[in-house]
C-alpha cells in the first residue's frame, strides 16, 4: 500500500476506536416516555392516511363532476 492509503487506513483505525470507547461510555436510558412517543408516531400516521384517503375521495369527485358539466 502507499503512504496515504496507509495513514488513512491507520485514522479511520483510530477514530473507530475512539468512537467504540464514546458509546460504551454513554449513559444507559430508560425506556421511560417511549409508550407515549410510539402513540404520538402512530397518531400521527393514521392522521396522514385519512388526509391522503380525503385527498383521493375528493380528486375523484371533483374529476366525476368536471366530466358531467
Amino acid at each position: 500500500m502507499n503512504t496515504f492509503t496507509t495513514t488513512l487506513f491507520t485514522r479511520l483505525l483510530i477514530m473507530r476506536a475512539t468512537v467504540d470507547d464514546w458509546l460504551i461510555d454513554l449513559p444507559q436510558r430508560g425506556e421511560r416516555g417511549s409508550a407515549s412517543t410510539d402513540f404520538a408516531l402512530w397518531a400521527a400516521a393514521v392522521v396522514a392516511i385519512a388526509a391522503i384517503v380525503i385527498f383521493a375521495i375528493t380528486a375523484f369527485v371533483q374529476t366525476q363532476v368536471a366530466k358531467l358539466q
